[in-house]
């Protein structure tokens, strides 16, 4: 069975990664002006490419490394009558870069996350975690080679991964002008943040969300922020 969001639906079951609060809040915050074209690295069922595509009426590329889930993006894409707006690329994003003409102004991706964790036996899911296959390194140089001069580069990584991919995206001249900290709940540190870069060096905005108020119902700001997406709200 598809998971239903107001405007699109999404079936996961052939994914490694599975539908999630990460790419739901960071297809949520992403603002840009009128991207011409957007580039989801890392696509996976296609969620934020079909939000995306949906939020900004533009035409969106997915790269996806794991064949399985690029060929359930493609089926998403086609399920949800948006086959003229988007493509599916099963390829690692190296690949892409180095062979792709394209140039994006908006680029996003809900990347492996973990560096040095312990890893799971199943090798796809290593892929599709993990940094293995695509160190920080890789994905900043892949970004760069396929931005235009009016990139804005969105990412969701956890909180201590954030701070060495702000550093390693410095000494790329990628700047930070946003940053949102999500925190579970007032009782929890927060343990992921979006981010997003561009080549300009702009005043920094920085917000925080909490998902969870202290009697765990869902925080206002939270729910304002999803409710264009969740049925519930």
């Amino acid at each position: 069975m598809p998971f239903h969001f107001k405007n699109f639906s999404i079936f996961d079951d052939n994914c490694i990664h599975k539908i999630g609060t990460d790419g739901v809040l960071l297809g949520a915050c992403i603002n840009s002006k009128s991207p011409k074209k957007i580039l989801d690295i890392g696509t996976g069922s296609g969620l934020i490419a079909i939000l995306t595509s949906i939020k900004f009426n533009t035409l969106v590329d997915g790269v996806e490394i794991d064949k399985n889930s690029a060929n359930q993006a493609e089926f998403n894409v086609v399920y949800n009558n948006l086959n003229h707006q988007i493509k599916i690329y099963n390829s690692s994003i190296q690949y892409y870069a180095n062979t792709c003409n394209e140039k994006y102004d908006l680029i996003i991706s809900n990347p492996p996350f973990f560096n040095n964790s312990l890893k799971s036996p199943h090798h796809n899911k290593n892929i599709a975690k993990h940094t293995s296959l695509l160190s920080y390194g890789a994905l900043l140089n892949s970004v760069i080679k396929l931005s235009n001069a009016n990139l804005n580069f969105w990412i969701i990584l956890p909180a201590i991964e954030s701070i060495i991919f702000e550093k390693l995206a410095s000494q790329n001249s990628l700047y930070l002008n946003f940053s949102v900290k999500i925190f579970p709940n007032p009782k929890k540190n927060y343990n992921r943040r979006i981010m997003m870069f561009s080549f300009e060096s702009n005043q920094l905005i920085e917000t925080e969300i909490y998902i969870r108020k202290e009697d765990n119902t869902f925080d206002e700001k939270y729910i304002d922020l999803t409710k264009d997406l969740y049925l519930s709200f």
